[in-house]
């Protein structure tokens, strides 16, 4: 039995102030994104999907909707597909005019390894697999979109 797991990030946010939203609830698609959403619907038609898995937040349900009704399937929330946690979530992020133009931010920049700014990227790793393993066992053998 085997299925593939298609990782989908959601559609073009509404974000004219170019805010990092992050895992922050309340921001939506915008018109593109909406259509990004369909248009993706209508590719996946050529797969035997089995489950449709997004986060709690709503711009990621808004992208899996269409892709759930064109399967006739139900979206299963995940918490595991989230963004990263990050110290500018919230705060303005465009370059040259962003959280990063100040140098009290710049001692979060000091190890990109890590990274510093946020999230372990061992943890996302993880975090991810989890994510795609449940995404694997709920498509029973299908394939699966998360």
């Amino acid at each position: 039995m085997t299925s593939t797991v298609h990782f989908l990030r959601h559609g073009e946010v509404f974000n004219p102030e170019k805010i990092l939203y992050g895992r922050q609830q309340g921001w939506y698609l915008s018109s593109l994104g909406q259509e990004m959403a369909e248009t993706v619907a209508d590719w996946s038609k050529q797969f035997d999907v089995g489950a449709v898995l997004a986060s709690p937040l709503q711009r990621a349900a808004q992208t899996a909707k269409p892709l759930a009704a064109a399967h006739d399937l139900s979206i299963t929330t995940n918490d595991n597909l989230i963004e990263a946690a990050n110290i500018f979530e919230g705060k303005k992020f465009e370059m040259g005019s962003g959280v990063l133009r100040h140098p009290k931010s710049w001692r979060y920049l000091t190890k990109p390894w890590v990274p510093s700014w946020g999230e372990p990227y061992e943890n996302q790793v993880s975090r991810m697999l989890t994510a795609l393993f449940a995404a694997r066992d709920a498509a029973g053998g299908k394939d699966a979109f998360a």
